[in-house]
């Protein structure tokens, strides 16, 4: 049976010539993907995903082309990975990517501490980075196993030799009794012996009431050891949930910022236009009314050059008036 194939693509947008991705995505039909894309980037609203929202504020907004691209095709059987390995490997990049996933705030920042991750380690692949992680939490879970177990084993051996300590003190205490007993019944009447018994066995009485006194403490202290490790174990939980919540906002801040800036950049460009445009408006308007001053300049020179020309053609006719005169007497 034929496997069904797929193709990785990426959105990118023409800034001044260059193509500049944005977003990742995979599909077995790119003309419908496409058409989907452009007609939910049109109609995006608050509810929206980010990149249609971007999209449709900043690159339609300003009249920036963008379109898709195809670079690399998958199959079902490796369907699942080639996505985020692409993604993974952008942000590697620094590229700055759009993407989201609803329900999961946390989607594109978790992935971008992957890359920064990955690049601290060295690491290039994505599929090696995963497989580097499960060794490690493997490894992990072992060397929790390992200690739990020696822990438990530690706490039965201290217990072990607690109770035989104590009962080779209980021994040598009775050894004692029985032999200073032994010395004294071969000198005593036997109302000595009778007082001397009862002493025994309330000295014996005694004694197995303190052994069960220090029974009773050290499983009391065992029990405090254990409650102590047990409330530093959820101190230490504690402390790391709220260091990954600070880690999470922190990313959270750094995402929301890295995904404004296109739109930062865009609307500087746009202003940096509009400013261009006025410049342009005010030295048309300085030209034009140079020209007009120019003109008026010129037509008052004509104007003036046409009645020196009149003058003078009416000095001649006088002057050529007056010699008729005087050749006439």
């Amino acid at each position: 049976m034929e496997q069904k194939t797929g193709i990785i693509y990426e959105l990118r947008c023409n800034i001044e010539g260059e193509w500049h991705p944005f977003y990742v995505g995979q599909t077995g039909d790119p003309k419908r993907r496409i058409g989907e894309h452009r007609r939910d980037a049109k109609n995006a609203d608050a509810e929206s995903t980010l990149v249609y929202r971007n999209i449709k504020e900043v690159l339609n907004a300003n009249d920036i082309e963008w379109d898709m691209f195809e670079v690399a095709k998958f199959t079902e059987a490796d369907e699942g990975s080639w996505e985020d390995e692409h993604i993974v490997r952008l942000l590697l990049s620094g590229a700055k990517l759009w993407n989201s996933k609803k329900g999961s705030a946390n989607w594109l920042a978790e992935r971008q501490t992957w890359a920064d991750d990955m690049r601290v380690r060295g690491i290039t692949s994505y599929k090696k980075y995963r497989e580097v992680l499960t060794l490690e939490e493997h490894n992990r879970k072992i060397q929790e196993q390992n200690a739990k177990r020696i822990a438990e084993e530690q706490r039965l051996q201290r217990l072990e030799e607690a109770r035989k300590q104590e009962e080779l003190a209980r021994e040598k205490y009775i050894k004692q009794l029985k032999i200073k007993r032994l010395e004294r019944e071969a000198r005593m009447t036997a109302e000595q012996l009778a007082r001397e018994e009862a002493k025994r066995i309330a000295d014996e009485q005694r004694a197995k009431e303190r052994a069960e006194q220090e029974a009773k403490q050290a499983i009391q202290r065992e029990k405090t050891m254990k409650d102590m490790l047990a409330a530093a174990e959820r101190a230490r939980i504690d402390r790391e949930q709220m260091e990954k919540i600070a880690r999470q906002r922190e990313a959270e801040r750094e995402a929301k910022w890295l995904a404004e800036a296109p739109m930062r950049e865009a609307r500087l460009r746009a202003e940096t236009e509009r400013l261009q445009r006025e410049e342009t408006e005010r030295t048309a308007a300085k030209q034009k009314r140079m020209a007009e001053t120019d003109a008026r300049i010129a037509k008052h020179e004509e104007e003036l050059k046409i009645r020196e020309e009149q003058e003078l053609v009416n000095t001649l006719r006088a002057r050529q008036r007056l010699l008729k005169i005087l050749e006439k007497r």
